[in-house]
């Protein structure tokens, strides 16, 4: 068994979840968080916010089932292409 997490946005919460479910992956714990990633937070004149909210998704599969269920959180939470 393998313990996957994934920091979103939380914007694209109901989509990942949506998906997990369509996928066989109900089993999903969600926490409000507070972090930046690349975008190193967000600049507005002279003020910097670099705790953005997002969202940590934990989830327990099987070790086999790994690449299938990161696969789906990395396409239902994507912003570039």
């Amino acid at each position: 068994m393998l313990m996957v997490r994934a920091i979103i946005r939380p914007e694209k919460v109901d989509g990942v979840l949506e998906r997990l479910m369509d996928e066989g992956f109900p089993a999903v714990t969600k926490i409000g968080v507070s972090g930046r990633g690349r975008q190193r937070g967000i600049k507005i004149g002279e003020v910097t916010y670099d705790e953005i909210p997002k969202e940590l998704l934990m989830m327990v599969v099987p070790d086999g089932d790994k690449d299938l269920l990161i696969d789906t959180v990395m396409s239902a939470a994507r912003t570039r292409r």
